[in-house]
């Protein structure tokens, strides 16, 4: 019975593969800072060529900047913290090498 059942659910399962391997592809693309950055490049191009209002880009360029630095910050980690007997100190290392910046 249960190989009857492994068989007629079989196309659901590689179905279900797939879509997962395209959600993660999708998902590395969005997190990429290269494409980040190739999508303000791009964005850029829009403004000069007159397609896209100075408002428009404004307020792409603000949200792929936010994501940019959400990348960044995912990448880095969370901030290191120091106590002291009386302060408490936390250092962030954004962009050092070998802290996530692939420098790209």
């Amino acid at each position: 019975m249960f190989l009857l059942d492994d068989l007629l659910l079989a196309p659901a399962h590689g179905f279900v593969f797939i879509l997962r391997q395209i959600q993660e592809a999708a998902e590395k693309e969005l997190d990429s800072e290269g494409a980040i950055k190739r999508q303000l490049l791009a964005l850029e191009v829009e403004r000069e060529a007159g397609r896209i209002s100075p408002a428009e880009f404004s307020e792409q360029e603000e949200e792929l900047f936010a994501r940019l630095r959400a990348v960044r910050q995912r990448k880095a980690g969370p901030p290191q913290q120091f106590h002291t007997g009386d302060a408490s100190i936390t250092i962030e290392t954004p962009g050092l090498p070998g802290h996530g910046d692939d420098g790209a």
